[in-house]
């Protein structure tokens, strides 16, 4: 391997930022309220792979993204008592 530079476009940039954020969020989620990552990804946006590529620093579509982000702010409001699933 040689010491080339990797340079990421404009959208490259911000879609590894956007699972970067989405990641940590959802880290701190499971730490909080633990499930196994594949059920967690199928259970979000049925796919079950979601999480474990986002833990590979691999991008995952924008429409994941907000499918995760919206699972996590559902069960949040169901596991704090706040609503029904």
């Amino acid at each position: 391997m040689d010491n080339r530079t990797v340079r990421m476009g404009p959208y490259e940039t911000k879609a590894r930022k956007n699972c970067e954020t989405v990641l940590k969020r959802i880290e701190a989620h499971l730490l909080e309220h633990p499930c196994g990552e594949s059920y967690f990804g199928m259970a979000a946006a049925k796919n079950p792979g979601a999480v474990a590529r986002l833990r590979q620093n691999k991008i995952v579509g924008p429409a994941t993204l907000d499918k995760l982000l919206a699972h996590i702010e559902a069960r949040e409001g169901v596991l704090s008592g706040g609503g029904d699933q």
